[in-house]
This record gives C-alpha cells, sequence and structure tokens, in this order.
C-alpha cells in the first residue's frame, strides 16, 4: 500500500471553479439548478491535508449479471433462477449473479419477502451457487423504507429533526415538507451499527454471498446534526473496515459513494448514474433523454477519474450493459455503453436473457 499526502479541494464550494464530483452519480461539472441534491456535498469542505491510499492490489476483473434492469423491484426467486439457468446455458463468461434490490424491504435485511422467495432466499442463493456461479448482494446500510418493521421498533435508531424524520434520498430542497418514504439511520448509535454488522454477517456466515453492493452511501452527510465531513467520513469509514477486516474475500462494490473516502477502502465504485431506469421503460421520448444524458456522463467521468489516477485506489464501475429495445437507447449508443463497460474491470450484464 503506497501513502501519498495530498491538498484535498473542495466539493461543495459557491466557486465553481473549485469544483470537483463529489460522489459516484455527481456531474463532472456542476448544473444550474444543482438538482438532485444528493449530487452535491452538503457541507462546505475546508481544503485540509489527507491520506491517498494507493492500492497495490485491486481485486481482478469481475463479471456478472444483475437483476435491477431486467425486473427492476420486481424479482422473485424463480425468476433469479431461470436467468441463472439460461445464462449456464448460453455460457456467457459470468462469474457473479447479482440479486440487486426488491429482495426485502428496505431496512428489514434479515427477512427476505416471502412471498418473493417461498423457499427462502437462502435457498435460492444455494441453487443458484450449484449452477456454478457467485453470489453478490444489495444493501442500503444507512436508509430503511418507513414500511419497514425496523420503523415501528426502533423508531429512536431513526435521524430526526424539528419533530420529523429526516428523508434519506435527498432529491429536492422541498424533501422537509414531504417524504419519499425512506428515512435515514443514525449509524452513530452503537445499537445501529451492531445491528447492520450483524445483517452482513448474516449475509456472509449463513447465506454465503461473495459480494456486496453497497448502495445510497451519500445518506449520512445529510444528517442534520452533522456540521462538518469528519462525522458522515467516520461512519463510512468504520462500515467499509468493519468489512474488510472480517470479511476480506468478499468483493466490496460501493454505490452513491463519496469518491475521495473511498480510496483503498473499497474494491469497486460506481461512476456514473444507472445505465437506464425501469419505470421509464416503452416511453422512449424520455428514457432515450436520459439515458443520453446519462451515458455522455459516464464516458466523461470515467476519463476524467482515469485523468486523476483513480482507477489506482479502486475498480472504477460502469454499471451494466443493456441493450433491451424497451430501454429506448440507439444502436450508436448501445455500441458506446459497450465499449466502456466492457473496457472496464467490472462487467456486469442488465438485459433480461431468460426469454
Amino acid at each position: 500500500m503506497k501513502i501519498e499526502f495530498h491538498v484535498k479541494k473542495s466539493t461543495s464550494s459557491d466557486d465553481d471553479s473549485d469544483y470537483f464530483p463529489w460522489q459516484s452519480w455527481s456531474p463532472v461539472k456542476p448544473r444550474f439548478p444543482r438538482l438532485p441534491i444528493y449530487d452535491y456535498c452538503p457541507v462546505k469542505e475546508n481544503s485540509s491535508m489527507v491520506f491517498k491510499h494507493k492500492s497495490d492490489k485491486l481485486k481482478q476483473k469481475i463479471t456478472g449479471w444483475c437483476s435491477w434492469y431486467a425486473y427492476g423491484k420486481n424479482i422473485s426467486g424463480k425468476k433469479l433462477l431461470a436467468e441463472a439457468q439460461k445464462i449456464k446455458e448460453l455460457k456467457l463468461e459470468i462469474e457473479y449473479i447479482l440479486i440487486d434490490g426488491g429482495w426485502c424491504e428496505i431496512g428489514d435485511w434479515r427477512r427476505p419477502y416471502k412471498s418473493k422467495f417461498p423457499e427462502g432466499l437462502e435457498s435460492i442463493i444455494d441453487q443458484i451457487r450449484k449452477l456454478g456461479f457467485k453470489i453478490g448482494l444489495w444493501m442500503s446500510p444507512f436508509q430503511t423504507s418507513k414500511n419497514a418493521e425496523l420503523v415501528s421498533q426502533h423508531p429512536d435508531w431513526l435521524v430526526s429533526d424539528n419533530g420529523k424524520y429526516v428523508d434519506a434520498l435527498r432529491l429536492t430542497p422541498w424533501d422537509r415538507y414531504f417524504s419519499w418514504g425512506r428515512y435515514m439511520l443514525d449509524f452513530s448509535m452503537q445499537e445501529v451499527q451492531e445491528y447492520i454488522f450483524k445483517c452482513i454477517t448474516i449475509f456472509v456466515k449463513k447465506w454465503k454471498i461473495d459480494l456486496l453492493k453497497l448502495d445510497f452511501l451519500y445518506t449520512p452527510y445529510f444528517n442534520p446534526k452533522f456540521k462538518t465531513i469528519t462525522q458522515p467520513d467516520l461512519q463510512l469509514k468504520t462500515l467499509f473496515k468493519y468489512i474488510k477486516k472480517h470479511f476480506p474475500k468478499i468483493y466490496l462494490s460501493a454505490c452513491g459513494c463519496p469518491l475521495e473516502i473511498a480510496k483503498g477502502l473499497v474494491d469497486s465504485i460506481r461512476i456514473g448514474k444507472d445505465t437506464t431506469v425501469p419505470f421509464l421503460y416503452n416511453k422512449p421520448l424520455l428514457g432515450g433523454l436520459i439515458n443520453k444524458r446519462n451515458l455522455k456522463l459516464l464516458e466523461r467521468k470515467m476519463r476524467l477519474l482515469k485523468k486523476q489516477d483513480y482507477d489506482q485506489y479502486y475498480n472504477l464501475d460502469p454499471d451494466a450493459f443493456v441493450s433491451m429495445p424497451e430501454t429506448g437507447f440507439s444502436k450508436k449508443d448501445i455500441e458506446r455503453l459497450r465499449n466502456i463497460i466492457f473496457g472496464s474491470k467490472v462487467v456486469f450484464w442488465g438485459d433480461r436473457l431468460s426469454n
């Protein structure tokens, strides 16, 4: 591990000349208006001396299939197994089957949906493993759905402000007046940390996962209690270091994550928006427009981060290759996306292959 000092610039300055993308989804240049607000660091960072950890042991290239673009939240054990069987039949060079969002109520990480996995998620994972695949699992460790049992059982674990639970998505400045139904967990509480660590332990030791995708990692930076970058940075470090210490063989993938704090602590980090938006499928005008914008961002972000040597600290994850007609991608866009995805060290498919 090589360690260097550098002066870290602000990522949340009003002076755009000092701007640098803050987290996975942040644009290369600031937009006006600055929406969604989760793209921009809410705490103004002063220039400070920080460590840069260059990794001498970056993980090798990985390949996989991700459930999100094929099914969104509408996954099930039956669908996952069908995809795994089709991938095996087609003899695609795919190592991981990533079970993305939708497998449980967010926050209730020990309770997979029984309606989607009547045999139990552990059983489906075992069947997929027997087909020769490794397993990835999605988690949003700092958030919980308002419908989760966790909320009713432990309301004191939630961050509140002026008597209201703090919205965790942080899309607009008006989120304080209404809720998207996603609350913020107070990771500064020992009980919350222990709960998240116990869930991850179950994923690895009991369910036998091989890859953990952590999402919406910008969340603690929007905790109104925090006035500096130090405390949320420490929360992410605590989470990453726990996983690396106790489960060093797990491939750790970060998404919606501040780029600086993750250096040397994760195996890969998402560097762009979602490839496409499932709920905009078959809406070619709007879906196609958003896809083109996100593809352009991905190309620019990849060039920028490579130029700044970020690929020496973790693998740059461009997300999944998706070419289904309902996405609204043109043939030219699909070719551009393919060149980025298959030229990286994190190669995932997102197409629905079973039919």
